[in-house]
């Protein structure tokens, strides 16, 4: 028998003059009730999925609205751009410290900032979690 799985998150930010710009997503997908009863990992990596998939609509959608426009309400002058997502070194260098250390990737991007993949992080969070993890690796004796 089918569950049906119910995934929704909103989020809202504020502009200048105290304006604020809001977005929501929400998705239903359905999974096999088996799933949940016998591979409870790989359910929660189902709904980790979505809840990353909503974030990062969410993350786009409010980039566009932040992005000044010719013509708008005059509340685009100086808001911030989306946060750059991490670069591809920041993302090998995580999941290299991380193999060296034997951490538990995801359960640190899960706890830390409620992402799953590394690929998620923008560029500060990604350099905070590095901060964060290579001095693990140097107490260790693996550093320089």
């Amino acid at each position: 028998m089918p569950l049906k799985i119910s995934v929704g998150l909103c989020k809202k930010s504020g502009l200048p003059d105290y304006g604020s710009v809001g977005a929501n997503c929400n998705v239903e997908f359905e999974v096999d009730q088996s799933l949940l009863e016998n591979d409870l990992q790989a359910f929660h990596q189902r709904v980790a999925k979505a809840y990353s998939a909503c974030r990062q609509a969410i993350d786009d959608e409010l980039g566009r609205d932040k992005a000044p426009q010719n013509g708008g309400n005059g509340h685009t002058g100086g808001s911030s751009p989306a946060p750059r997502p991490a670069t591809q070194s920041q993302v090998r260098a995580i999941h290299t410290i991380a193999r060296r250390q034997g951490l538990e990737l995801t359960a640190q991007l899960q706890t830390r900032f409620g992402v799953y993949r590394v690929e998620d992080l923008d560029i500060r969070q990604a350099s905070e979690l590095i901060d964060a993890i290579k001095p693990q690796t140097e107490a260790a004796g693996n550093g320089r």
